[in-house]
């Protein structure tokens, strides 16, 4: 007899109980009208949640005959178990709507989670969100490369450097009165593999080969001369992201070089007509470079974006000439194995380039 009644008490009270569906993914309820409180309640796209009453009241009397009236409320509540604040008013301004959680606690729902069920004209221009920002599944069809980044992959990259060349000028036989310089032009290749000493694929070790071209000019007394600087180098390169977000990379390298080809062109002329040029080699030429760049992921349809500095450092060096000169006058020697030497030099430039792994 006793279920019977607390059902005869229970069915009014659901009688009169709001409904709406999810219309998201995932929507939480929360434990206070705020994102930021503590979610309680998850309810998935398609389930019904139960609403305070008060969400779709309407008051009859706010038509367009009535609208003249003076708004009728309550000034004072005698009830001592209620007040003021204890009262929920609903507002369709609100950004929260007021339910219940599994485990009988008052929560909290985004409006825009639920289509209210109105059962009348206002389910008509009822607003439903075009983006739903809690679907967290991938869109469809998954791109072939995912995950973009791969743990244990290769890296490769081409860079294009930007700088001053810094070189030693040939013993002249004049003094030289002023120098000026072209910019120097680098291409860098670079092939590195993730190793298995660091577990999270920031420690890469490989190879790293360029070409260098560049050029300085120098006015003489009573002559003008130029050198031509062409370098093919190669040798290991190691690097280390230092910090790593999903989208950029912070990395910073070093690689040590080896000159396979580092040629000097050396032109002379004279204000009387006569010029000469000859060139000289070394072959035991080494760089060391040290350097850093910023790497954006797939800013370039699959392509990485780096930019970075480069600081190379060139260990003294002689270049030597095989060329008998035409002009003997021009040149510090007229002899055909005619030789000068490089100093420790170092050379900075700054370069922009693409990545990829694969």
């Amino acid at each position: 007899m006793r279920h019977y009644l607390l059902i005869l008490f229970l069915v009014p009270s659901f009688s009169f109980a709001i409904e709406g569906t999810i219309t998201v993914i995932e929507a939480p309820l929360f434990y206070t009208p705020d994102e930021s409180s503590k979610v309680i309640q998850y309810l998935r796209k398609g389930n019904r949640v139960y609403l305070h009453p008060s969400e779709t009241y309407q008051d009859k009397y706010s038509f367009e005959e009535f609208k003249n009236l003076e708004e009728t409320k309550i000034d004072k509540i005698d009830d001592p178990l209620l007040t003021e604040e204890t009262i929920y008013r609903a507002n369709t301004e609100n950004k929260f709507l007021k339910t219940i959680a599994k485990d009988g606690r008052e929560a909290y729902i985004l409006r825009e989670h639920v289509f209210i069920d109105f059962n009348d004209k206002r389910e008509l221009n009822q607003p439903v969100i075009s983006h739903d920002n809690t679907d967290y599944r991938l869109e469809e069809p998954i791109n072939k490369n995912y995950p973009f980044i791969k743990s244990g992959n290769y890296r490769g990259q081409m860079s294009f450097s930007l700088g001053e060349p810094n070189y030693t000028a040939y013993p002249y036989q004049q003094r030289i009165l002023d120098s000026s310089s072209d910019l120097l032009k680098e291409v860098d290749f670079v092939w590195s593999r993730a190793e298995a000493i660091d577990k999270k694929n920031r420690f890469f070790f490989g190879a790293k080969g360029g070409l260098h071209f560049s050029k300085i000019k120098h006015l003489l007394e009573t002559q003008s001369a130029s050198q031509s600087n062409f370098r093919l180098t190669i040798g290991p390169y190691a690097s280390y992201d230092t910090f790593k977000t999903e989208s950029s990379v912070f990395n910073i390298y070093t690689s040590l070089q080896y000159h396979l080809i580092d040629r000097m062109e050396i032109s002379i002329s004279d204000n009387s007509g006569i010029s000469d040029s000859r060139v000289y080699d070394t072959y035991l030429g080494f760089s060391g470079n040290l350097g850093f760049n910023y790497q954006i992921f797939k800013s370039v349809y699959t392509f990485d974006t780096i930019m970075g500095a480069n600081l190379r450092m060139l260990a003294p060096r002689k270049y030597t000439t095989n060329d008998n000169p035409q002009e003997s006058t021009l040149w510090q020697s007229s002899n055909s194995k005619d030789s000068y030497n490089q100093p420790f030099t170092t050379e900075m430039s700054y370069f922009i380039g693409l990545q990829s792994y694969y």
